[in-house]
């Protein structure tokens, strides 16, 4: 959690890229810079990437560059319409042709609007 930031929001940083793995882990996560989903999968019969993030929270990093794929949502304007308490959902949903497309789900200024 420390990173030694001045401020939250301040640092920018590339993001993560998207790797296989053979196992799920289900325990505790521990607070990131950015918020990249929990766990993606591939769905033949729809032909996409279907990707899930529960425990949502507030972002400390400016990720540099977002996939021009998704929707971005400005996380200052949801507080002023929707206020601070109630912003962060228990699960959110994405479903894209690409998984490159699924690196990030939000970063401290903004979050990509989920399909679910």
């Amino acid at each position: 959690m420390q990173e030694g930031d001045l401020d939250d929001g301040l640092h920018e940083e590339n993001l993560p890229d998207v790797i296989p793995t053979r196992q799920i882990s289900f325990e505790q996560p521990l607070l990131c810079s950015f918020l990249t989903p929990r766990i993606i999968v591939h769905s033949g019969k729809l032909g996409r990437f279907v990707a899930f993030r529960p425990d949502f929270y507030g972002a400390r990093w400016k990720a540099r560059q977002v996939s021009p794929a998704q929707e971005w949502i400005s996380i200052k304007k949801i507080e002023r319409e929707f206020g601070r308490s109630s912003l962060w959902p228990d699960l959110l949903i994405y479903s894209v042709t690409s998984k490159e497309d699924l690196t990030l789900v939000a970063d401290y200024h903004q979050v990509a609007r989920p399909d679910i």
